[in-house]
């Protein structure tokens, strides 16, 4: 584990995929991020490269030949070159390789950035094309918070899962496509948000998570009724949010997305595929998340 300290924040980061997975605060031992059990989701907060979701049968194509890819893509799987490490930031770098052109022939470079900004992490990802051809990708996030978000164990068993709520800046309604085995439905439904807020039910993710297409809001807010505690979540280049829990689990990902799973009617060409993005040979893409934590 990679440790970065800035006095207020320790941040724990695995050396595979460059995970997030110990964040605690100095003073309270605050543990925010969920605990990463496998009886319900052994991930803690992936980064999501070079697709988001899942591909009909995992696979796609590309000029007429077939390539197998896993759910949310191969970076998660990856041990990304370590470039800088400090008191208070971590930088890893991956880049294309005899391996991930197995499945994946592009050429590419990704940066991750993790910075300690008083009671924040900054997360900047930082996506170029070094090739000869344009770069089908997706790029998205996928932190998981526990929730309730109780500064010790007896005050989280005070709090109930439905204690809490998402708070949406600039969202009074939301459009809401299911997954149907993995695959994005055609179909939305409109969750209305009185003064732009989600309450939180367990059984909510039942079907799966809920992908939001299209929302105004570039910062949401999860707070619990009686918590002093909350996390507020800003993004900037992302298209897409995704939010979801194993069903049971205490925890939610908040999930700023640039890009989509495979829909249920999508061809299998990736150069067709809805919601991929595109980078010109040279070009550079650069998303950027900021996590809060206050108490």
């Amino acid at each position: 584990m990679y440790w970065v300290d800035n006095g207020l924040l320790r941040l724990g980061v695995s050396p595979q995929g460059a995970e997030w997975r110990s964040l605690q605060s100095h003073g309270s031992g605050q543990q925010w991020l969920w605990s990463g059990d496998p009886n319900y989701w052994s991930g803690v907060a992936p980064l999501l490269f070079p697709i988001i979701g899942a591909l009909r049968n995992d696979q796609y194509r590309y000029q007429g030949q077939s390539y197998t890819m896993p759910r949310h893509g191969f970076f998660r799987h990856s041990t990304p070159d370590l470039m800088r490490h400090s008191r208070d930031e971590l930088r890893f770098r991956l880049q294309d390789s005899p391996a991930t052109r197995l499945s994946y022939p592009f050429a590419f470079r990704l940066g991750v950035r993790f910075a300690l900004e008083d009671n924040s992490i900054v997360t900047t990802l930082t996506l170029h094309n070094p090739g000869t051809v344009p770069m089908p990708f997706a790029l998205g996030a996928h932190p998981a918070f526990r929730v309730p978000l109780g500064q010790a164990e007896s005050e989280s068993e005070e709090e109930s899962y439905e204690d809490y709520a998402l708070h949406f800046a600039n969202d009074r309604e939301i459009s809401v496509y299911a997954l149907e085995d993995g695959l994005l439905g055609r179909t939305a439904r409109t969750i209305e948000l009185p003064d732009g807020v989600l309450a939180l039910d367990q059984n909510m993710f039942n079907n799966d998570a809920l992908i939001l297409k299209s929302l105004r809001s570039r910062e949401l807010r999860l707070a619990g009724i009686n918590s002093n505690a909350s996390i507020r979540l800003s993004y900037e280049g992302f298209s897409q949010l995704g939010i979801w829990a194993a069903p049971g689990a205490d925890f939610l990902c908040i999930e700023p997305w640039l890009g989509h799973a495979d829909t249920v009617d999508d061809s299998g060409d990736i150069m067709e595929k809805e919601g991929i993005h595109f980078l010109a040979p040279d070009e550079t893409k650069r998303l950027r998340m900021q996590v809060y934590f206050d108490e």
